[in-house]
């Protein structure tokens, strides 16, 4: 961190203990997290890549023909990667977690996937995809290669359906990363996709004495951190995304290490699901701490996007069908991908995070360096005011800063304002579920 930038999270910090203003604690906070507690690929930040999944429509019917058609489809729609999901391999998802064998051909179900995953692979090099790849490597389902091979290595509690793979024993974790390290090397992914999909406490507390309770559980956190080490070390150009049944790892520890690329599923599989309003509390929640993040968005328009974006949303449908324009969806990925620089400034909540249907939602990024940034505003479905008052954070009031609207992906217009108007500022939405960006530069 360069003197100027400690003196800032300093002066920031105390000001935040102060409790003259808690959005200065969370600012000074993300600082400290993009030069400490965020993963990296040769020095530099990793970000999340505008990739599409494979798992959105295909799942247990997953085969390479379909996968190749998906790889096509993304590439014509301007994707910047691919995401080969949790179906691929023997036994299908869940039933075959723990079908992770040496050598590594027993994992690929064969049957679906002739050639492995290889041509997955391939197709997304050939086209310029950056290539995510999903592995569960702790969890062990019954009958699974490691259940049958390792026995001394699973960890069973009863009445537990799932059983864990001990990364706590170094055999154990050893011969994990001898696989992974094998999948690495044989398919070239971009991104390791590590997942985790149950509750490991019954397992630890079984596998040990009342009077040790708590051992097997710290050993095991430390395996897996060793895990996760050695496959960066190894392969220094790769980049891991956490996801962990969607967000139930975003710690201190594994975010120095992952990326969440799929930051939770709570608008995924409960009442939510597809629910903008869920996309946008979880934004303005998450990136008050964990500055780059991502999620899935619904549909293209500004509204559903914009919901989603922190440096680049997942677009969560099929890709080869129609029912979307693709149009405004090149027009999406151009302005998430130019707001992206501005991910790295001070984040400022201008409404209260809360997912009340009635509410308005809007946040602001802005760089003190460069004195620029943008502003978000969303009028939700049930809201009844068309006006919201607020003050944009950071801009000089005797400044004078071009500002240009953008309602659709496209700027509406652009005019002059003073710092002291943007601190006084009111927006307009005529009409619910809408959104309108608000750019902003100092000039003078």
């Amino acid at each position: 961190m360069l003197p100027g930038e400690s003196i800032r999270v300093a002066r920031a910090l105390i000001l935040f203990w102060a409790g003259e203003d808690p959005q200065i604690g969370h600012n000074a906070y993300r600082q400290l997290a993009f030069r400490h507690y965020m993963p990296r690929v040769r020095g530099e930040l990793a970000w999340p890549i505008i990739a599409h999944p494979s798992s959105y429509d295909e799942l247990r019917n997953s085969n390479e023909s379909n996968q190749l058609e998906i790889i096509r489809a993304s590439h014509e729609a301007g994707m910047e990667g691919f995401w080969l999901d949790a179906y691929w391999f023997e036994g299908y998802f869940p039933e075959g977690v723990g079908n992770w064998a040496i050598p590594i051909e027993q994992t690929e179900r064969r049957k679906d996937f002739p050639r492995g995953v290889q041509p997955i692979s391939a197709a997304c090099r050939e086209r310029g995809l950056r290539f995510i790849l999903w592995f569960e490597p702790e969890r062990v389902g019954p009958g699974t290669y490691l259940d049958r091979t390792y026995p001394q290595w699973v960890l069973k509690a009863p009445g537990e359906r799932w059983s864990l793979f001990n990364l706590g024993d170094d055999q154990a974790r050893e011969w994990m990363t001898d696989y992974l390290t094998r999948c690495m090397e044989a398919y070239t992914p971009d991104v390791l996709r590590i997942d985790f999909n149950m509750v490991p406490l019954p397992h630890w507390r079984a596998a040990e004495a009342p009077d040790r309770q708590g051992m097997c559980e710290i050993r095991f956190v430390m395996g897996l951190y060793h895990l996760w080490d050695d496959m960066i070390a190894r392969f220094p150009d790769v980049y891991m995304d956490n996801c962990a049944s969607g967000g139930r790892r975003i710690d201190l520890e594994t975010n120095r290490r992952a990326l969440p690329l799929w930051r939770s599923d709570y608008n995924d599989n409960n009442v939510m699901r597809g629910d903008p309003i869920a996309d946008q509390g979880m934004v303005m929640g998450l990136c008050c701490f964990m500055p780059l993040n991502s999620g899935p968005a619904w549909r293209t328009d500004p509204y559903y996007w914009r919901s989603a974006n922190v440096a680049g949303p997942v677009p969560y449908w099929d890709l080869r069908k129609g029912g979307y324009s693709r149009e405004e969806l090149r027009l999406a990925i151009a302005e998430s991908q130019a707001l992206r620089p501005y991910a790295l400034g001070d984040f400022w909540l201008l409404t209260e995070n809360t997912i009340d249907p009635h509410a308005w939602a809007a946040y602001q990024y802005h760089r003190p360096e460069q004195d620029d940034g943008y502003a978000v505003f969303f009028r939700r479905k049930d809201s009844p005011y068309r006006v919201l008052e607020t003050a944009l954070r950071g801009v000089l009031p005797n400044g004078q800063y071009v500002i240009s609207y953008h309602h659709g992906y496209l700027a509406d217009a652009e005019s002059r304002m003073s710092g002291a108007e943007l601190q006084q500022l009111t927006v307009e939405l005529a009409e619910r579920d809408t959104s309108l960006l608000l750019r902003y530069r100092r000039i003078g």
